[in-house]
């Protein structure tokens, strides 16, 4: 038979093994709903502050000038026509923009589409385009 000493001491363990044990499981379901939770609580947190992309005002483009013999181009100054079309042959010019002195060294060139007519940003660009460019009046390629 145990002593009434071992019984308060089987007793304190007993109740401290189910308190740890309560504590245990306390923490792993407050852990496990706030994992839960904390995805739909970081996405919804500042739920006014929402960020759109914008449509850029220019567009960088460069390009290689070839002659039609497939040589490259002589250094200088070239005027350049850039239309852009909905349609891939035919159809008006949804934009145009003529940049009149086009700097061109090794037959490379570089501008900034929009930076004439800046209308460029109000186009619908959800659809696609076909940009055309004319080399001092040599017609459209």
């Amino acid at each position: 038979m145990k002593s009434a000493k071992q019984n308060n001491i089987l007793r304190r363990s007993c109740r401290n093994l189910i308190r740890a044990t309560t504590l245990k499981r306390w923490g792993l379901g407050l852990f496990l709903v706030l994992a839960l939770l904390a995805p739909i609580l970081y996405t919804r947190i500042g739920g006014g502050a929402r960020v759109y992309a914008a449509v850029p005002a220019n567009l960088n483009f460069q390009a290689r000038l070839l002659s039609g013999a497939g040589a490259i181009v002589p250094d200088g100054n070239y005027s350049i026509v850039f239309n852009l079309y909905t349609a891939e042959s035919g159809g008006v010019a949804a934009w145009t923009e003529t940049q009149g002195t086009v700097v061109v060294k090794a037959g490379y060139l570089s501008v900034y589409l929009g930076s004439v007519n800046t209308t460029l940003g109000s186009l619908d660009w959800s659809q696609q385009y076909y940009l055309t460019m004319n080399v001092n009046n040599d017609g459209e390629m």
